[in-house]
């Protein structure tokens, strides 16, 4: 599974929470280093607000990629173009990819197509999901690539 998180608000919002939780590991690992045992649990207690602030900002959509790879190859072959030179039809194959593999959603290919071309999605936001699909599909659970 390969969960992917998408900002739901302003992105230096995100960045400024990120800075946070990055500022509060730091000094965990200070007063951990220092043997400092009431400033680490006072640290560990802004780490976890802080964590807890990001989490706010950031919706996770989980994806699991196929256990078989006739479906993954029966949805490349839907979503190309008959002939020698048949292209995929690449905004039609994700937006299928992520109606089959996205846990949790019973969203058809067709709305995953409405919703991600609103206003509510940066390209970058879609291209992120795309990308995560796509690795759900073509890397075994080591990180490896499919042969």
């Amino acid at each position: 599974m390969v969960p992917v998180r998408i900002p739901v608000v302003k992105q230096a919002l995100v960045e400024e929470r990120q800075d946070a939780v990055r500022d509060a590991r730091q000094r965990v690992a200070l007063a951990q280093y220092q043997g400092d045992e009431k400033a680490t649990e006072k640290a560990n207690g802004i780490l976890e607000q802080a964590s807890k602030a990001l989490d706010e900002c950031l919706f996770t959509i989980r994806i699991q990629g196929f256990t078989d790879d006739a479906d993954w190859d029966a949805l490349i072959n839907a979503h190309t173009a008959p002939g020698d030179d048949g292209e995929l039809d690449w905004d039609a194959f994700c937006c299928a990819l992520l109606a089959e593999c996205v846990l949790d959603s019973d969203l058809t290919a067709e709305e995953w197509r409405d919703e991600l071309w609103s206003p509510k999605w940066t390209r970058a936001e879609r291209a992120e999901l795309f990308r995560s699909a796509n690795a759900a599909n073509t890397t075994t659970g080591s990180g490896t690539p499919n042969a």
